[in-house]
């Protein structure tokens, strides 16, 4: 889109122009005066918005129910581009501009962005191997997932684990679901020693205190399932959960 230059003298015809349409409001008068001063493609479209046998077109982009899918007048639909046709919306409808800015992305980028995006469950359990990690995020009715997936593995004889990371107010924020992965070698790696009791036994043969550092169970799962220190702060929060879920709910205390 090219600006205008606001020295010249057309400038002035915008400037002082009037209202044209009584039932048209100052705020969106002032936005058309606004757009035209600063965009030639608008300038002549703003000239002739008084001009007979426009009224009525401008009126149902002003005032219309769906005022963004309305046509421009003197069918300057096929003439201004996409971008264009926004800018105008804006300036009359406001309240409208999030439908508008749909209507943008859809003849731009196609319908798949403005939809809501559907799945093939089917084609996508298809193309994963039982050691192909799925994680899905659900802001509400998580339940009903939960379900699908714990009757799945139950007929299937495949074990799955859910976790809840939850926040102050005990509302459940994530769920992961860990399908099969007993079976899978590759993810077993550093588990040794949750599977022998006699590594978990002191130098002496006896067991291990009850005392347990925080900081080396800590490091320990951390090592186990990534391999490294944990900055992450999500990271952190899921490590306490799986902590609290498999060693003890006091295990994430500093004086454990």
């Amino acid at each position: 889109m090219s600006a205008h230059n606001p020295g010249k003298a057309a400038d002035r015809r915008v400037t002082e122009a009037k209202k044209p349409f009584d039932w048209m409001t100052d705020d969106q008068f002032h936005n058309l005066q606004l757009l035209a001063q600063n965009y030639e493609w608008f300038m002549e479209m703003f000239e002739r918005m008084s001009k007979d046998g426009r009224e009525m077109a401008w009126r149902n982009l002003c005032e219309g129910d769906l005022g963004e899918a309305a046509p421009l007048p003197d069918k300057m639909d096929e003439i201004l581009t996409s971008l264009q046709r926004l800018c105008i919306i804006r300036a009359v409808r406001p309240d409208r501009i999030m439908q508008a800015s749909s209507l943008l992305i859809q003849s731009v980028l196609g319908k798949k962005f403005v939809s809501d995006g559907t799945i093939d469950w089917p084609m996508a359990l298809t193309q994963c191997r039982n050691k192909t990690p799925i994680l899905l995020l659900y802001n509400y009715e998580c339940e009903a997932v939960e379900k699908v997936f714990t009757s799945l593995s139950t007929k299937r004889g495949i074990g799955t684990v859910v976790f809840n990371i939850t926040s102050a107010d005990d509302e459940p924020k994530l769920r992961v679901l860990l399908q099969k992965t007993v079976s899978a070698e590759s993810l077993s790696v550093g588990l040794a020693e949750f599977k022998d009791g006699m590594t978990l036994s002191g130098a002496d043969g006896k067991p291990v205190s009850k005392s347990t550092s925080w900081t080396a169970l800590r490091f320990m799962l951390s090592e186990i399932i990534y391999g490294g220190h944990i900055s992450n702060s999500y990271d952190q929060q899921t490590l306490n959960a799986i902590v609290d879920y498999w060693a003890s709910p006091l295990a994430v205390k500093k004086d454990f």
